[in-house]
């Protein structure tokens, strides 16, 4: 009875779960669509990196592994999280851009 008690409470905070995640996935788009606010591909992600600029990097699930694992590998050391995009040409439309794009990084916002 009481396990019983416990999923039915799991299941109504999942539309929460979601709300958030879907907001988090409009501001997160937001950003990246600005110049300014992003750069894109894993040299200029790499760099940004190792210079403390990114507040959160974004990797498509269908990229490259070799060049995830290097960006994870910097994103860790910087203590940078790291998001995962559906796809290559999801991210690549998302920084408003015309060609797919396996890494993207958004820059810590001068204030």
């Amino acid at each position: 009875m009481t396990e019983r008690v416990r999923d039915v409470n799991i299941f109504r905070c999942l539309p929460v779960i979601q709300i958030t995640e879907e907001r988090a996935r409009c501001s997160l788009k937001a950003e990246l669509t600005d110049p300014k606010k992003r750069v894109v591909g894993k040299k200029q992600v790499l760099r940004a990196l190792s210079k403390g600029e990114v507040s959160e990097v974004v990797l498509a699930r269908d990229g490259d592994t070799s060049i995830a694992r290097q960006v994870r590998e910097a994103a860790s050391a910087a203590k940078v999280p790291v998001t995962e995009a559906e796809s290559m040409s999801q991210l690549g439309k998302s920084c408003g851009i015309e060609v797919s794009a396996s890494v993207a990084a958004i820059l810590i916002s001068e204030a």
